[in-house]
């Protein structure tokens, strides 16, 4: 074909080729097959020129590859033939009349033979590779990360509805959607899947049939996000123990194909190379939850025989650190789920690695976390930003208190425990709903809290304050939040005027019948004082703040 020219559909050469066929009927539609080329002569149209366009529109439809004709000098192709292939970008190529159609069928079998043995040679030799590097001892980030080295294309394993896990650059590479942009990436992710599982395009437990085609049994997307896009390939999902599992990988540079091919091979694989090491990290898991609680409940001596015992669980503890505990609670017990239910990979593998900086275990209902750091201050707002992103992902809502120790050795882990304990269950006694609580921010709530069952406190709150409590009953006013308000704004009548959007005389009026009611004046020092300790107190009884809060 050294002396053959395109005459029109240029852009059509792009078109992938299976084969070559000789057809001597006009109708070449119903010959042909799809990614063929088709080799003619002028023949079967002298009768009239449109029988030509009509075997041109066939093709087209049938997705043919392109035709080649070799004509006599009389014949010409009409002009209509050559703007449909153009419209169409379905080559139509001139053979000279000089030209042998057995050794064009000769020379394109050759050549698709040739490359589909190199493909299958290079499929075969990545794929070697791609076992090799999923056989090394390692974490599933650095098995990702392997694959990544060998394929020149960034990867994601995707666990249905447990996470998403990548390699260190993949990571790296994320960092530029933020948060929001990972959650919308594997919220799409998850959707695609869907779209794969519901369409049937693969059989359970069976990897894509066609593994030796040049373009993998793959699904393409793309997922916009603020001004940027990302093209995904989402390989085929595995279907495995009722669990889906697929790999996604980004397209960020040109797809290489043949290595496309041979991680839709070990795809397989590398699902039950992830499932053996979920298993294997339970049952770690397991030994070092036992190993945390003891750690809490004060098993261990002292931080030398702490670090000592974390080292034969394979675990990082160490004596010069600073440290904190983290105890987890929901704002609302009706959205108590089981921490228990996600793995630690979920919690880890978010968006700021810092697993090394950090142990969990779920000890009498609560998800308590160790966290280290280098400073002897609170933990740097960046660490506990990120750990509350992962917490928010693995937990899937943000309704939740993280109650923050304070610092201290690795010995005082118990004392520290508790107090993080205590910070949990004032804050939840109390309702305050804020994502991150110390001990300093509970005032004189944290001195309190030994009182919330002593009767001569329960005596003292009823003394002071059950009179108001019972006049708002009966009445349904609202003086005991007009006299809390009071007291927070510094005895200010314009201050609680405004903090409750009342008129000024109004307030006056209500402070004058609360002195009434209790039968003292409310504007000595030492009456705020009582009064003030008797609504603290009252807050830790557990009765609803409404009755006397603004």
């Amino acid at each position: 074909m050294k002396e053959s020219y395109v005459i029109a559909g240029q852009d059509g050469l792009s078109h992938p080729v299976d084969g070559a066929t000789v057809i001597d009927m006009p109708d070449l539609g119903n010959w042909a097959s799809e990614n063929e080329v088709v080799i003619v002569t002028d023949y079967p149209f002298r009768g009239g020129p449109m029988t030509l366009l009509s075997a041109v529109q066939s093709l087209a439809k049938q997705n043919a590859a392109a035709l080649c004709i070799k004509t006599s000098k009389n014949f010409v192709v009409p002009p209509k033939v050559l703007d449909l292939c153009n419209q169409e970008n379905f080559a139509l190529i001139k053979l000279p009349l000089s030209s042998i159609f057995s050794n064009i069928i000769y020379d394109i079998t050759s050549t698709l033979l040739r490359k589909k043995a190199d493909h299958f040679k290079q499929l075969q030799l990545c794929t070697e590779e791609l076992i090799e590097a999923l056989q090394r001892p390692g974490k599933i980030d650095e098995k990702l990360a392997g694959i990544e080295r060998i394929l020149e294309h960034k990867i994601i394993f995707v666990h249905k509805g447990h996470g998403l896990y990548f390699s260190e650059s993949t990571r790296l590479f994320l960092d530029q959607f933020g948060d929001r942009g990972v959650q919308l990436i594997r919220s799409r992710i998850y959707k695609e899947m869907e779209k794969l599982l519901r369409k049937k395009k693969i059989a359970e437990d069976s990897l894509a049939e066609d593994l030796q085609s040049s373009h993998p049994d793959s699904h393409g997307f793309i997922i916009p996000y603020q001004d940027q896009r990302m093209r995904m390939i989402l390989l085929p999902v595995y279907r495995l123990e009722e669990e889906a599992y697929s790999i996604a990988v980004i397209q960020d540079i040109p797809l290489n194909w043949s290595k496309i091919s041979a991680l839709e091979r070990v795809g397989r694989i590398l699902t039950l190379e992830y499932q053996n090491m979920t298993e294997i990290r339970r049952l770690q898991k397991k030994y070092e939850d036992k190993f945390i609680i003891n750690c809490l409940t004060g098993k261990y001596g002292s931080g030398s025989d702490i670090s000592f015992s974390a080292r034969t669980h394979d675990l990082y503890l160490p004596t010069d650190k600073t440290y904190w505990i983290i105890v987890v609670d929901y704002f609302e017990t009706s959205e108590y789920l089981q921490y228990s239910s996600f793995s630690s990979e979920e919690l880890s593998n978010g968006h700021d690695n810092i697993q090394e900086r950090w142990l969990y275990t779920t000890y009498a209902g609560k998800l308590t976390i160790i966290l280290f750091d280098e400073a002897a201050e609170l933990p740097p707002q960046v660490i506990l930003a990120s750990l509350k992103a992962q917490l928010s992902t693995a937990l899937n809502t943000d309704r939740f208190r993280m109650c923050v120790s304070d610092p201290g050795n690795l010995s005082d882990i118990p004392e520290l425990y508790q107090q993080a304990l205590t910070i949990a269950e004032i804050s939840r006694i109390c309702d305050i709903q804020r994502s991150l609580i110390q001990e300093k921010d509970l005032g004189t709530l944290s001195i309190l809290f030994p009182l919330r069952k002593c009767k001569t406190a329960g005596r003292y709150v009823k003394r002071f304050l059950d009179p108001l409590v019972q006049y708002d009953k009966n009445q349904r006013s609202q003086l005991c939040q007009t006299l809390y308000t009071y007291l927070m704004n510094n005895s200010s009548v314009k201050e609680t005027a405004e903090a409750l959007f009342t008129h000024y005389n109004t307030i006056t009026y209500r402070l004058e019948r609360i002195e009434r009611i209790l039968g003292f004046s409310i504007r000595s020092g030492e009456a705020q004082f009582n009064l003030r300790l008797a609504f603290e107190l009252k807050r830790l009884f557990g009765k609803s703040s409404e009755d006397y809060q603004a």
